[in-house]
């Protein structure tokens, strides 16, 4: 959409949708025992190897996408990045939790694909080094898969400024269902987003 390049492709290769849409409602229906059992968290080394994997497809996908419309090489990475994140943030923002890679006490994410995007748009060019597209595609997987694996666990950071905030936002947004009497006639539902170290936000149900 941002590139302009036509119809979203998964809209023409509707086989894209059933997948997503089944893995949805396998997740959906397997988690609880999955989290249950195995203890598995949003946060453990399965998924996050799978997001890891992800994030490796669409930094080259994308890094492709802009050689293919023509683009100057310089926004090669940006559109890799754009392709590996924004997905992401999206859904942080449905899902009230701030955006990880807006925040630099999380494990570098939006690093690694650009590291990656970064790589391929200098194996690609001719003037630098004689590469075969697969093989940059190839070496362009392996740095972002590769750097986002080993942040797991690491205390990498990308340089920033410190502030008050940093121990604020270090919490993620919690839902709270209460339940206010003085409105309308009984009780009216309403849901409270608590920040730690911010006044809360009452929406009404």
């Amino acid at each position: 959409i941002v590139l302009d390049s036509g119809t979203v492709f998964w809209f023409r290769q509707p086989i894209y949708f059933k997948i997503c849409a089944v893995t949805t409602i396998m997740t959906f229906l397997l988690w609880p025992t999955l989290e249950s059992r195995l203890g598995w968290k949003d946060s453990a080394v399965p998924i996050c190897t799978a997001d890891a994997f992800g994030l490796g497809a669409f930094a080259v996908i994308g890094t492709q996408k802009a050689v293919e419309l023509g683009l100057d090489p310089i926004m090669w990475p940006v559109v890799g990045l754009i392709t590996c994140t924004f997905g992401g943030i999206t859904r942080d923002v449905i899902c009230l939790q701030n955006p990880r890679v807006m925040y630099p006490y999380r494990t570098l994410y939006a690093t690694a694909p650009l590291l990656g995007s970064i790589a391929y748009t200098l194996l690609m060019q001719k003037s630098l080094v004689d590469v075969d597209t697969q093989v940059a595609a190839t070496i362009s997987f392996m740095v972002t898969f590769t750097t986002r694996v080993l942040s797991f666990n690491r205390s990498w950071r990308l340089p920033h400024w410190k502030n008050d905030k940093d121990l604020v936002w270090n919490e993620p947004i919690m839902n709270t269902l209460t339940y206010d009497e003085s409105e309308d006639e009984g009780s009216a539902a309403s849901l409270e987003n608590t920040t730690p170290g911010m006044p809360p936000q009452k929406i009404q149900m």
